[in-house]
């Protein structure tokens, strides 16, 4: 089916919500931005001004997801997907928050004063958190495009892609721990708990681009059918 029979099939108030979906999931791209240049330099002054832009990218998205919302429950949308739209924008908005909840870890952590330096090994877990952070470049990438298009044959193929990386970040998860246990009785548990959470928070963002594409795509073929 092409762009042009699905949004014939496609009533206005469906489109939007699509769109309006989009920009949540483009303003959680540019936090990703941000939260990436922190981790490259992670000890830097700029920290705390880029945790403020992420937590106004995050209310930026609370704002669209709350207003999405009332127009699904208010508008004229088909009552057999209104579920799956509203956990759909939920879904969104939850990546959004996943990355505030780093940036506001990431300000914090710098701040703690050890009576060490702190471990060496620190950075080379940053790397693997860049790595995840990357393919959730990437999956963000797919997902927007799965929801500025109406062609099911391409969101198929986009919500492939995203369980392929998904997958990824599992891998490089899977071998952040088996590293982070091996090292844990050296290390601080602030260090500890902070890794841990960075990789877990990164998972659930590459997670979360999976859950959503999933809803997208089975709203899209409801749609169509």
């Amino acid at each position: 089916m092409n762009l042009r029979d699905l949004r014939n099939m496609m009533v206005i108030g469906e489109r939007k919500v699509f769109g309006e979906v989009a920009e949540i999931i483009d303003t959680a791209r540019r936090a990703n931005n941000v939260i990436t240049s922190m981790f490259l330099n992670p000890t830097g002054d700029s920290i705390q001004e880029k945790n403020e832009e992420i937590r106004l990218l995050e209310k930026k998205s609370d704002e669209l997801s709350f207003r999405i919302k009332n127009n699904i429950t208010n508008g004229a949308i088909s009552s057999n997907i209104i579920d799956n739209l509203l956990e759909c924008v939920e879904m969104a908005d939850s990546v959004m928050d996943d990355f505030y909840y780093m940036s506001r870890e990431m300000n914090r952590f710098r701040m703690v004063k050890f009576q060490r330096e702190k471990m060496p090994e620190v950075s080379s877990f940053n790397q693997m958190i860049l790595s995840m952070l990357k393919l959730a470049e990437n999956a963000m990438d797919l997902l927007y495009g799965m929801l500025t298009t109406g062609d099911i044959a391409e969101m198929n193929r986009a919500r492939i892609k995203i369980e392929g990386l998904e997958e990824e970040g599992d891998n490089i998860k899977d071998s952040a721990f088996d590293r982070l246990y091996g090292l844990a009785t050296e290390m601080h548990f602030l260090e500890f708990n902070h890794i841990s959470d960075m990789v877990h928070k990164a998972d659930d963002i590459l997670d979360g681009c999976e859950d959503v594409s999933d809803l997208v795509l089975a709203i899209a073929t409801s749609i169509s059918k």
